[in-house]
């Protein structure tokens, strides 16, 4: 009987939090930087996108990169992302679900923080970073949720100490472990509040699509005349990306590409996918 990527997603789960059957020697480690919680969240959004029944020997390389293209957030969230995706897929292999290595064509970028040259501008405008509302109401209450867990983390990190025997301590590594991911998504989080502007009104009362619109649109694949699908898109900057809720990346292919547009326009797109069809219903 088929495995299913839903039930390969619960059993990678289960080893992580080392209540698994399953051989932890196979990873090199959890995902970095990422709590158990968020790293499920995260792979959620991924098995779902794919299909939760989807046989994962059928997942190809170019599915892989059509999400992450999807995904596409800040440099710094991108190569969190990354690196869950990049592990997850490795266990699928080691642990026989698959014979493609599919971790080999997840690319995890350096992140590396070049001075501006004078021949760069630096105008404040040029660093503005335009959110959704409810993006900057989702970035402030996270950002209050995890300030208020540093005491609990304080906590954690005392109560595991406790344990003289430092050497093999697992709980403190963990604890210290989870407090620097606390503290990084802190400070991301503030740096990108510190440049977040409200999308401008201007885009919302438009009738052409931009950034913050929500574009209603049918799909035609190309190659392939098996009938429409209709779906809405909400066009987001990279760090509000979302393919599970719809909100995709304005440097995405199909976001890039519908930008500009009205209702009535048609546009052919081009991802790892193929060629598809969209035609504009609405534009809000």
């Amino acid at each position: 009987m088929t495995i299913t990527l839903s039930e390969i997603l619960d059993k990678y789960i289960l080893t992580l939090s080392g209540k698994g059957s399953g051989k932890k020697a196979t990873l090199k480690k959890s995902p970095a930087q990422q709590t158990l919680v968020e790293t499920k969240k995260e792979l959620s959004r991924f098995v779902s996108w794919l299909s939760p029944n989807k046989d994962p020997e059928t997942i190809s390389p170019p599915e892989i990169e059509h999400y992450i293209q999807q995904i596409a957030p800040s440099s710094s969230e991108l190569t969190s992302k990354l690196t869950i995706l990049k592990s997850f897929l490795a266990y699928i292999n080691a642990s026989g679900f698959s014979s493609t290595k599919l971790s080999n064509h997840v690319r995890i970028p350096k992140v590396t923080r070049a001075l501006p040259s004078l021949s760069q501008s630096t105008r404040p405008e040029d660093d503005v970073l335009q959110l959704t509302d409810q993006g900057l109401k989702n970035l402030s209450e996270e950002l209050d949720l995890r300030k208020g867990k540093r005491a609990e983390h304080a906590l954690d990190i005392k109560n595991a100490a406790a344990d003289k025997d430092v050497r093999e301590n697992s709980p403190l590594e963990a604890a210290r472990e989870q407090q620097g991911q606390n503290e990084d998504r802190i400070k991301e989080i503030e740096a990108i509040l510190s440049r977040a502007v409200p999308v401008k009104s201007q885009a919302k009362r438009s009738k052409i699509a931009s950034l913050g619109s929500t574009v209603q649109i049918a799909m035609e694949q190309v190659a392939n005349s098996s009938g429409k699908t209709e779906a809405s898109y909400v066009l987001v900057e990279s760090t509000e990306a979302d393919p599970e809720e719809s909100k995709i990346s304005i440097s995405s292919p199909v976001g890039k590409g519908l930008l500009g547009h009205s209702p009535g326009d048609e546009v052919t797109i081009t991802t790892p996918k193929g060629q598809s069809k969209y035609t504009i219903l609405s534009v809000s």
